[in-house]
């Protein structure tokens, strides 16, 4: 707590400060600057301020903080927990690169503040972060992890304390979008690159433990656990066991035994699985319906088996929805082997079959009951997860009447999560069936939230249509984010034509160049000579916006590395020039582009 402060006479001043509570030393943190501050009041007596340089003014930090002090009321309360700190304050400086919960001042990258148009399109990803960070001060701050090997303990808390305030503050849909965004990227990690378990002492610096299985992979565990014993359970234990640690390092198994008692069962299976074990369940599901009988079976196959990669079986509950000419049905199935199945009565044919429809397990799906089915799904289903899952089914079969059938659906879709699902799948997809229905959604899209999602998605395909949409959806004007992506994909549709919008767009001074660094990595996507030149006049200092120069290096790598040899050499020489450059930003991107040029030479840049 500030102790106080006294000038010295000779133009500077000496703060006093005492640590009343003990606090791990990398989460300690000074900042020095010319700030402007803004105070927003007190939660149960804890004082909350921002501060960013001095060319950002209050209402900018307002805007972009301003529901912190609601956050803190809401998480005091979720976790029954008294906020652990004296002060609640937060800085936002450049370079920083993303946020850190060091205790009562949490340090943020600059290009986190908002001005109304970023707000209105990414405000709740600064929200995301904001809740995150604060979940820190209970979970790795309070209570402090005792070895790299159980930093879940901190981060996947972290996360998962974001989807329970999406939840209860937004709502089931939110909620429900946070975990299927979760699930995609900590499946993306398993199946592209690595599976390792979620406890683990075997890595080569402590930073490889901070990835996508310890981020999102690890809260979605949180989420199944909390399925498994109920929310009273779950948060009674959460409540008893930050009471009972706090100021004090804990394992694992400190987190179990608390879960067991206020549950009253053996988790250890459970911890063994999804904890210390790898990968995650994949499942190939099939349907078949017995007119005859009246009965419906569901086959549910294990695929994700894999020795080499030390990936067994699962064993765990899962619920099948069936909606027969009765209504709804809800079935159980125990899938432990590699095939499961579940048989169950059915009036009349069956109009949806829905697996896992309240989102309990986490799991990959393959599974198509039936297009009819699958179409009902599409726009009847109460949860996100299902329309999404029957809308990218919908796309694979690649049909025209399927296209069609996802294009009408997602003109009415309400949420604007799984219209940027959709796009994505869309584009993905590289169906030509697939281009006129995402043309048509950049055309009609008008939450900004979405608007760069899908305009993003238009970029992974080549087409006419998608240059033509693209053209008029930033001649409306866009928010910056949205532009952004929407230059960058037009880039991709490698049109000359396009060069000279891209160019003035790559001097847009809008707040943290947003717009202008889309432009500059859409001139890389051109793959032309013009382009190049034109990028390699805007590296230098002062040539455009400062915050889009390291996406001028990103464009200028990108399009010169599928060139002749000369010329990936001479944008060497330009990025090799940068290693040196004043902006620390500009240096590391440099650093990170020389080697997709594929010239050994630029060990030596390096």
């Amino acid at each position: 707590m500030a102790k106080g402060e006294s000038a010295n006479g000779d133009g500077t001043k000496t703060a006093r400060w005492s640590l009343e509570k003990p606090c791990p030393s990398y989460l300690c943190c000074i900042a020095a600057g010319d700030f402007t501050r803004c105070d927003d009041g007190e939660v149960d007596g804890v004082p909350i301020a921002y501060f960013a340089p001095a060319r950002f003014d209050a209402a900018t930090l307002k805007r972009s903080f301003g529901r912190t002090g609601a956050m803190m009321r809401w998480i005091v309360k979720r976790l029954g927990r008294p906020f652990p700190y004296p002060k609640y304050f937060q800085v936002a400086v450049p370079g920083v690169g993303g946020a850190m919960e060091n205790i009562s001042l949490v340090m943020w990258d600059s290009i986190f503040l908002q001005d109304e148009a970023l707000h209105a399109e990414a405000g709740e990803n600064v929200d995301a972060t904001n809740i995150h960070e604060m979940a820190h001060s209970y979970f790795g701050d309070d209570v402090v992890c005792r070895h790299f090997e159980h930093s879940w303990l901190k981060e996947s808390w972290a996360v998962y304390v974001e989807t329970a305030y999406w939840y209860e503050t937004a709502g089931k849909d939110a909620g429900d979008w946070d975990l299927h965004v979760n699930a995609r990227h900590y499946m993306e990690e398993a199946d592209q690159r690595y599976v390792r378990p979620l406890v683990t002492r075997t890595y080569n610096s402590s930073w490889d433990l901070f990835d996508a299985h310890l981020y999102p992979g690890g809260a979605w565990r949180l989420h199944m656990l909390k399925e498994i014993v109920g929310d009273d359970a779950f948060w009674g234990a959460t409540t008893d066991y930050l009471a009972t640690y706090s100021g004090r390092v804990v394992e694992t198994d400190d987190f179990r035994r608390k879960v067991e008692e206020h549950a009253g069962l053996n988790l250890t299976r459970f911890f063994d699985q999804w904890i210390h074990g790898r990968g995650y369940p994949k499942l190939k599901a099939s349907f078949r319906h017995d007119a005859k009988k009246d009965e419906g079976t569901v086959t549910i196959e294990q695929t994700q088996e894999n020795k080499d990669k030390q990936i067994g079986l699962f064993s765990f509950d899962l619920e099948i929805d069936v909606e027969d000419d009765a209504g709804w049905t809800t079935h159980s199935i125990r899938v432990d082997d590699k095939r499961s199945t579940a048989v169950f009565q059915c009036v009349g044919k069956p109009k949806q079959v829905r697996i896992d429809p309240r989102s309990k397990v986490l799991f990959g799906l393959e599974f198509n009951p039936g297009e009819d089915l699958l179409k009902r799904t599409l726009t009847d289903a109460e949860d996100l997860r299902g329309r999404i899952h029957a809308a990218e089914e919908l796309i694979s079969t690649g049909t025209r009447a399927n296209l069609r059938a996802v294009d009408e659906a997602m003109a009415r879709e309400p949420f604007w999560g799984v219209r940027a699902a959709v796009a994505d799948a869309l584009g993905k997809s590289g169906c030509a069936e697939a281009i006129g229905p995402l043309a048509a959604m950049l055309g009609r899209e008008a939450d900004p939230r979405a608007k760069r999602l899908v305009a993003k998605a238009c970029g992974a395909m080549r087409d006419p249509r998608l240059r033509d949409a693209l053209r008029a959806f930033l001649d409306e004007g866009p928010p910056p984010m949205a532009a952004a992506q929407a230059l960058q994909a037009l880039g991709s549709q490698r049109d000359p034509a396009d060069l000279p919008r891209l160019e003035k767009a790559s001097r847009d001074p809008g707040l943290h160049a947003w717009a202008a660094s889309g432009a500059l990595r859409g001139m890389g996507a051109l793959r032309s000579r013009d382009a190049l030149e034109s990028l390699e006049a805007r590296l230098p200092y002062g040539a455009i916006p400062e915050d889009a120069r390291p996406a001028a290096v990103e464009g200028l790598a990108a399009g010169a590395r599928l060139f002749e040899r000369d010329t990936r050499a001479r944008a060497l020489d330009r990025l090799a020039d940068l290693t040196r450059d004043r902006d620390r930003r500009v240096r590391l991107r440099t650093a990170a582009q020389i080697g997709t040029l594929g010239l050994a030479e630029g060990a030596g840049a390096l």
